[in-house]
């Protein structure tokens, strides 16, 4: 199965929301999906812990922003984040 997961930002993977994103990361992929994550802003915690799947930073602060979804269909990573064949 294929699975497109996106999150506003990951900054510490003790955090509740945080942690329980990286722990589907970790099962689904047990599970044998195939996995790409878009997250909205960068972090030093992510910068100094690459996730284990195809991973896209937009580099937007806020999820509800409009301006993320335009940022995306410009940036040049697109179909490495979409791309599934």
């Amino acid at each position: 199965m294929k699975i497109l997961l996106v999150i506003d930002r990951l900054t510490n993977p003790h955090a509740g929301t945080e942690g329980q994103f990286l722990l589907l990361i970790h099962l689904l992929q047990k599970a044998g999906c195939e996995l790409r994550v878009l997250i909205l802003a960068n972090s030093e915690w992510l910068n100094a812990n690459p996730l284990p799947c195809t991973t896209v930073i937009i580099g937007s602060s806020s999820i509800k922003s409009p301006e993320p979804g335009g940022e995306l269909m410009r940036r040049r990573d697109k179909p490495r984040l979409m791309d599934f064949n």
